[in-house]
């Protein structure tokens, strides 16, 4: 359950629940067929299936998240 509230007086508040009715699978990397040289331009594609609703994929590089770059199911 996701509960949204707005503190005015009276307090209002509106409530969702979300059930996943599929959980993803393993997320896959394609687009990597040998080993990347520096200066190299590659595209990577992150993919996963089953999920409903569908999984919020995120890059990350060295533990910090690439939010210029990817987009949801896209190259990077």
């Amino acid at each position: 359950m996701y509960t949204c509230s707005l503190f005015t007086m009276p307090v209002r508040t509106a409530k969702a629940y979300l059930t996943v009715l599929g959980v993803p699978e393993k997320p896959e990397i394609d687009g990597l067929t040998k080993p990347a040289m520096e200066g190299d331009h590659i595209t990577l594609t992150c993919m996963t299936h089953g999920s409903k609703p569908a999984a919020d994929l995120r890059w990350f590089r060295n533990e910090k998240e690439i939010k210029e770059l990817a987009t949801n199911n896209a190259g990077l």
